[in-house]
């Protein structure tokens, strides 16, 4: 694409959006809006071929990959990782301001070890939820603690707040990743001391609310009144946060898939198999009210999901155009959903080029066309793989170029239903009910692509091309510039607007972290964090080979850059 072609479509569609400068990151997004963007611009699109390794933290005592995103306030980092270890450090040299373990002797390893996604910052009180179903508020400069809540009592469940929380008013957001048999929770808590204020059960919905709440979710898992057994509806995940529209004052935030994931009722799906129905709230996107939990709206992107785990952990984006409110909602099958500000589906365009789960989505009603529903055996040549279309961590969006910056795999699998008859428990087969396993789309090679494209209609303005998806998240900023990290251990640096590289750095480990930005001691600092996990990411080594095999060692570090 010409250089001026460029230049009228961001001319047509910059936002009319004042970002003045911030030196803070307060959460995982950056701020309420989901966009992972910056507005600090010292290191920008003419100088960032200058920028230097300025200090790097090796955390001890951890052995699994950091997937941690830190947040910064006041020159002060703070981020945190397995066993629910918590780090601050002066953000301007590395060196640790204080350290905390917060798991307690007699947690299970399978929670403590989930991996901590990340924090949140508000007025100098860092927030933590950790894996065991503690919230704990502290004071950030000294690791004091404000308050400490159990949601649950300890040992009692195996439901993980591994996601990072999220501050809305005088509300601190919390979600929860399931086990095969919990359902999903979002809870809303008294920031000043932890009290439970809400709780939303995410598969048998709220007792009361609005007239659309009402309905008893719960009645889309099973067949009442019909020769279909009671079944235990489990799943529906929500660690990851959404975006607040301060303007309706309303919460949008993403669901989780079902589980077991696959289900072999075929096109019976609605009255047959493993949870017959619909399944919300699984799969698609809900309008709250965050002071109460009351669900104002909602859409189901995927009714009864069958094909890509946690399709819907991705990142809100809420984004203002001549005055009027978009919600956009990339979900992990590719498909990209446009809403307006009540939920009211405006378009849906596809980022991925090998999706065949379904033939198309209705860019008006949303419905699924020709979907690919599993019968008993195997489904062969399925795309996107389980892992998703869009497998990584959050996207960015830029005020500035008006522009969404997103990571899309190209990959397919071969499923093998499990036998009802004889269940497997394993771990994998307990979420999935199969086995997967990774195939390049037919006629081509598995592969990743970053893209530069119109949030609203998808129109593509630039693309680089990666030899596998890089997982880790996309930093914007107001220096015209996006960071991407990879699994191969390099973090590159590209113009926003035209997508020329302009920078890489390569270390050993590869990301799969959060890629941020903050300023400490009148500088800014991109802050990467490294520590490929092969286990937790075993399609690379089936798809991709050296450098994925299972003996690649963990090495987790956080790095920051700054100009010399």
């Amino acid at each position: 694409m010409s250089c001026a072609r460029i230049a009228l479509i961001l001319a047509l569609w910059i936002p009319l959006y004042s970002f003045a400068g911030t030196q803070d990151w307060l959460n995982i997004h950056g701020g309420l809006s989901g966009w992972h963007f910056s507005a600090l611009n010292e290191i920008n699109s003419n100088n960032v071929s200058r920028l230097r390794t300025a200090w790097l933290h090796e955390p001890e005592n951890v052995t699994e990959a950091l997937t941690s995103f830190p947040v910064a306030a006041g020159g002060l980092l703070a981020y945190c990782a397995e066993a629910d270890q918590i780090w601050v450090l002066d953000g301007a040299t590395g060196k640790v301001r204080w350290h905390t373990k917060v798991a307690e002797t007699g947690e299970s390893s399978a929670l403590i070890n989930s991996g901590c996604r990340g924090l949140a910052i508000d007025r100098g009180i860092l927030f933590f939820a950790g894996a065991g179903g503690r919230v704990i508020a502290f004071n950030l400069n000294n690791g004091g603690v404000r308050w400490d809540v159990r949601l649950w009592p300890k040992g009692t469940r195996k439901s993980s707040l591994n996601g990072p929380p999220l501050i809305v008013q005088d509300r601190l957001i919390v979600g929860t990743t399931p086990s095969n048999s919990e359902h999903g929770e979002l809870l809303g808590l008294n920031i000043k001391n932890g009290a439970e204020v809400w709780r939303l059960d995410l598969v048998g919905g709220p007792k009361t609310g609005g007239s659309q709440a009402r309905w008893n979710a719960l009645d889309t898992w099973t067949v009442p009144n019909s020769s279909v057994p009671q079944i235990t509806a489990s799943g529906v995940a929500a660690a990851m946060p959404g975006a607040y529209d301060e303007r309706s004052g309303t919460l949008y935030w993403g669901t989780g898939s079902p589980y077991p994931l696959f289900d072999n009722a075929g096109s019976s799906f609605k009255t047959h198999g493993v949870r017959p129905g619909d399944n919300l709230y699984s799969g698609g996107l809900l309008g709250i009210d965050p002071m109460s939990g009351e669900i104002r709206f909602w859409h189901q992107e995927l009714p009864h999901e069958n094909w890509v785990l946690d399709s819907a952990q991705s990142e809100s984006l809420l984004i203002e155009r001549k005055g009027i409110r978009y919600i956009v909602h990339p979900n992990r099958t590719g498909y990209v959903f446009v809403y307006g500000s009540d939920l009211r589906l405006l378009r849906v365009w596809q980022a991925s080029k090998n999706s065949n789960f379904v033939s198309g989505i209705d860019r008006v009603t949303g419905a699924l066309k020709d979907r690919k529903d599993f019968n008993a055996g195997e489904q062969k040549g399925l795309c996107p793989l389980v892992d998703g279309a869009f497998p990584g961590l959050p996207g960015a969006y830029s005020p500035k170029t008006g522009l969404i910056y997103k990571v899309a795999a190209e990959w397919c699998m071969d499923v093998s239903l499990d036998d009802p008859a004889h269940p497997d428990f394993s771990a994998q087969h307990a979420y999935l009910g199969g086995k997967v396993t990774p195939i390049p789309p037919q006629n081509e090679r598995a592969r990743g692509h970053l893209d530069a494209r119109d949030p609203l209609t998808g129109s593509k303005v630039w693309t680089v091309d990666f030899p596998e998806p890089p997982l880790a998240s996309i930093l914007a900023t107001s220096g015209d510039l996006v960071f991407v990290a990879d699994g191969r251990g390099s973090l590159q640096a590209f113009n926003a607007g035209t997508g020329l590289k302009l920078w890489k750095d390569s270390q050993q480990s590869g990301y799969a972290g959060g890629v941020m930005s903050y300023e400490a001691d009148g500088h800014q600092f991109i802050i990467a964090v490294s520590g490929w996990d092969v286990r937790r990411h075993p399609a690379y080594a089936k798809l991709f080979g050296a450098p994925f095999y299972n003996d690649r060692p963990t090495h987790s570090v956080l790095r920051a850059y700054r100009l010399p």
